[in-house]
């Protein structure tokens, strides 16, 4: 009998004792890295961003309706919302360097009316 044979014999014969084992490895690095990360603390900003056209080509206004702002007529006119959130588990805290006050919005004139 050849060193092949003998081998595919011991596997046949040992073919439950071989998936148990597979299997259980498997398993228990599967608990392994649920665990590891549940512990996990981390802090994730996530922001996400809806807006709608009030004025503009694709308004839902006619086309007849006109604002103006400090005298200028405005084109275009879009309503955003931005919602800040922390997917984390960690809070988000000021000495993170995080200040609301100090975020802008580049190319856009933003307007309170």
């Amino acid at each position: 009998m050849s060193e092949r044979d003998t081998t595919v014999k011991w596997i046949s014969d040992n073919a439950v004792t071989l998936a148990v084992t597979a299997v259980s490895i498997g398993v228990t690095w599967l608990v392994a890295w649920l665990y590891y990360r549940r512990t996990q603390r981390d802090r994730c900003p996530c922001y996400e961003v809806h807006s709608q056209e009030l004025i503009g080509e694709s308004s839902l206004l006619s086309p007849d309706v006109e604002v103006k702002h400090r005298g200028e007529s405005l084109p275009r006119v879009t309503l955003s919302r931005l919602v800040f959130w922390n997917a984390g588990r960690e809070p988000i805290r000021a000495a993170d360097g995080v200040n609301p006050s100090d975020w802008t919005v580049q190319g856009v004139a933003i307007s309170t009316l």
